[in-house]
């Protein structure tokens, strides 16, 4: 596993951060790229026709926007204010709010499908917490899906030898132009003392995703590497 942090700035799980990353980014243009992009064909297949799907930061609300004008009952939450207003500002009707993905506000068992693209990465503890709420929120036989950042074959060959001149240097870590990327084995190491270093995302491989999926008592159908 790869630890990515940021120098100078905050990424990870800070909403001003993210807020700040969307305000230049076109909803509707958004929408429509949320028909069809490399997640159309795992979507029809996993979402219930009938049933409740929740997008788990859900951002502009690319997917939850697409799937609700094809007729899925689907609602968006995240921790951003400024990417909820920018939704409601696109469609007042928007089935979307404000919220934490640690703890949402709905009782257990509410949702048929739970979708998460590209959020449970940027946990620096890892993704348990947020897997224990998934678990909480969706039905016995509900679905779960998620996206994160993988460690390809052209990741892996990048990182370890920018690792190798790192170590070869005398340093526990790389930069890069975010900051720098530091090899761990485990999710519960703790970034640097500097204050001027924040956590930004892992990438994982696919042994530790899926250690993670069976630890909090998912059963995994499909894992594709996209």
């Amino acid at each position: 596993m790869w630890k990515i942090y940021y120098k100078d700035r905050t990424g990870g799980q800070n909403p001003d951060f993210w807020g700040e990353k969307l305000l230049d980014l076109d909803v509707a243009r958004s929408k429509e790229m949320g028909k069809q992009d490399y997640m159309t064909d795992i979507f029809l297949k996993y979402f219930p026709k009938k049933g409740k799907i929740l997008d788990g930061g859900c951002g502009i609300g690319q997917h939850v926007l697409a799937y609700k004008d094809l007729g899925y009952q689907i609602e968006g939450l995240d921790f951003s204010e400024e990417a909820i207003s920018k939704i409601i500002k696109f469609d007042k009707n928007a089935p979307c709010k404000k919220g934490n993905i640690l703890k949402i506000d709905v009782p257990d068992s509410s949702f048929d499908c739970y979708y998460s693209f590209g959020v449970l990465e940027h946990f620096e503890e890892g993704p348990f917490e947020a897997l224990d709420e998934a678990r909480r929120i969706l039905k016995d036989d509900g679905i779960f899906m998620m996206t994160v950042p993988y460690e390809n074959l052209f990741r892996r060959i990048k990182f370890n030898i920018l690792n190798l001149i790192a170590k070869l240097g005398g340093k526990s870590h790389f930069f890069t132009n975010i900051g720098f990327i530091k090899k761990v084995n485990g999710y519960f190491q703790l970034s640097g003392k500097n204050s001027n270093i924040r956590f930004h995302e892992h990438i994982c491989n696919k042994k530790e995703i899926l250690s993670a999926l069976i630890l909090k008592g998912f059963k995994v159908e499909y894992m594709s590497p996209c």
